[in-house]
């Protein structure tokens, strides 16, 4: 399964900047050690900072790399799910 957990940094994320690539490293052993892959990392301008798209079977895992992450402080999560478009296909009738 893949998902897209995009990041926002907070204020005090914006002025540690400097730290995120290390929390992102960071969430991301978290991610490995339960099973996860993260398949790529952006950083974005706009409304959000950063996107990684990730792999992982267990939304737990998921749970557990976006919690890594705004546990530090630096940055607000949002979480999506995402199909292929082969997935969408063997769903659709």
């Amino acid at each position: 399964m893949n998902w897209i957990v995009m990041m926002k940094l907070t204020d005090h994320g914006a002025k540690s900047i400097v730290d995120a690539t290390k929390v992102i490293n960071e969430a991301n052993k978290t991610l490995h050690e339960k099973g996860g892959k993260m398949k790529d990392f952006y950083l974005t301008l706009g409304d959000v900072d950063y996107i990684a798209i990730c792999e992982a079977t267990k939304a737990d895992t998921i749970l557990a790399f976006a919690a890594k992450l705004a546990s530090t402080g630096l940055v607000r999560t949002t979480t999506l799910k995402a199909f292929t478009a082969e997935q969408v296909q063997q769903l659709v009738i």
